[in-house]
């Protein structure tokens, strides 16, 4: 049997504004109720990542400390370089997003 909060709130929202929260909703692992309570009081709202998606982060941070420390010990930074972090922060980005 489901919780009674007490009174229900109606909110009129685009279907676009709905998808995107509810796809924010689903990434933390809540409800819709949950994670609007959550947003509402300014409760801190954290993504469930899969074993996965950890392992891409895990192998993305090894990649970019890997090119930090090549061009700290060369002191050079060079264009390769740049297109290949710019490459990680975009699988970052595609993650996160």
């Amino acid at each position: 049997m489901s919780e009674n909060r007490g009174p229900r709130l109606n909110v009129w929202l685009s279907q676009d504004d709905k998808d995107v929260i509810q796809e924010q909703a689903a990434k933390a692992g809540l409800t819709l109720s949950a994670y609007l309570i959550k947003v509402g009081k300014g409760d801190l709202v954290q993504a469930v990542y899969s074993r996965e998606d950890l392992m891409i982060f895990r192998n993305i941070g090894a990649n970019l400390n890997q090119l930090a420390g090549h061009a700290n010990r060369s002191g050079a930074w060079d264009t390769d370089h740049k297109e290949e972090v710019d490459r990680l922060i975009g699988q970052l980005r595609n993650l996160l997003s």
